[in-house]
């Protein structure tokens, strides 16, 4: 199903029906998706595996937000606030690598975790 929105900006409305091994609907209500953009097209078949995938990207920027205080970097230059968010990135990222390197122990948001010894 294609549905206009403004002139320039065509989209494509998908809905998304899993079904159980008999052929059943999963759930009683059918996902609608809406996809815009140049591939648009391209993405349709594809459109509710990327969906499930927002969840990591969304709790990844949750994550950036809440521990390593990305939005709450205030500056006059935009220049300076545009390095920040690549800056936090790179934090993130050793941050993962030397999880093993360092002493057993919790971190406030792992509090559901076993300590490692």
């Amino acid at each position: 199903m294609v549905a206009r929105g403004r002139a320039d900006q065509p989209v494509t409305i998908v809905r998304v029906r899993r079904l159980d091994a008999q052929g059943h609907p999963r759930h009683s209500r059918p996902l609608w998706l809406l996809l815009s953009g140049a591939r648009r097209d391209a993405l349709e078949p594809e459109a509710a595996l990327h969906y499930r995938q927002r969840f990591d990207g969304e709790h990844t920027l949750r994550f950036f937000k809440q521990r390593l205080l990305v939005t709450r970097f205030l500056t006059p230059d935009a220049g300076r606030e545009e390095r920040w968010w690549p800056l936090t990135q790179l934090a993130s990222i050793q941050r993962w690598v030397a999880r093993h390197q360092v002493p057993g122990g919790r971190y406030p948001w792992q509090q559901h975790l076993p300590v490692r010894l």
